[in-house]
């Protein structure tokens, strides 16, 4: 076989396994990692990732799943139409803990993602002793 067939192999094998982003709901993350130092005392670390549907369909978020009980995440609503922006909002609980804390949300879809997004929040605590 040529090089070139071989291409045009692999690229139709490719189309006919992702679907193209064109036909379906699609969402961009502005970010899908966050750092962030929480302030002494502070209680709960607030922080927002942004998106929007860049596909040509609604799309559905079927699920907002937490690593832990001390995080809570969720989205204004559940279906985007093409073109529109929201945020998945997540409230860390501080609680006991210090040093660098490594949380993750896990967002699925109805849209044309192969698996499920990972948004990634890493909190560095001060110990309680630098607090006074």
């Amino acid at each position: 076989m040529t090089r070139l067939r071989i291409q045009m192999l692999f690229a139709l094998g490719v189309l006919c396994v992702v679907p193209p982003a064109w036909s379906a709901g699609l969402l961009k993350w502005e970010r899908e990692s966050v750092d962030v130092a929480a302030q002494p005392g502070q209680r709960v670390v607030h922080v927002d990732f942004p998106f929007m549907n860049c596909g040509n369909k609604p799309v559905t978020i079927v699920s907002v799943e937490t690593s832990c009980r001390c995080t809570s995440a969720d989205s204004s609503k559940k279906t985007y139409a093409p073109g529109e922006k929201d945020a998945i909002s997540v409230d860390f609980t501080v609680g006991g803990q210090e040093g660098l804390v490594v949380k993750s949300v896990t967002v699925t879809t109805d849209g044309a993602e192969l698996s499920p997004f990972t948004l990634t929040l890493r909190v560095t605590i001060p110990r309680p002793d630098r607090a006074r």
